[in-house]
């Protein structure tokens, strides 16, 4: 059974106190759990039936967290080196462009 969903990039941050397995996230996100009263503020807390669990579930959560915030700023990057040379390109191939904008140099 299935009581709540948390998607990872709601995900604020985590933590564990033995058993007890705390983690944070954005509180303006209403298909956070199937009832209301299972995230207040934006928190939830899961107990396991160890710490050894509870710590693994913090860790893989952690990693698939950092995976995807990774992910998330590998694309941006990517996105933003094609904007910079779709700019070089346009930038270069039109003389009049240049013409009105002047010499980079001026800017050094």
């Amino acid at each position: 059974m299935v009581l709540a969903l948390v998607p990872l990039q709601t995900i604020i941050a985590s933590a564990t106190e033995g058993e007890l397995f705390h983690f944070v996230c954005h509180a303006t996100d209403n298909h956070l759990g199937q009832e209301e009263h299972m995230l207040r503020n934006g928190r939830l807390s899961l107990r396991f039936q160890s710490g050894e669990i509870c710590l693994d579930v913090k860790e893989s959560v952690d990693k698939y967290c950092f995976a995807y915030e990774k992910k998330n700023s590998m694309d941006i990057t990517d996105i933003l080196e094609k904007c910079s040379l779709m700019g070089t390109a346009s930038y270069t191939s039109s003389p009049s462009c240049s013409k009105e904008m002047g010499d980079w140099t001026d800017f050094q």
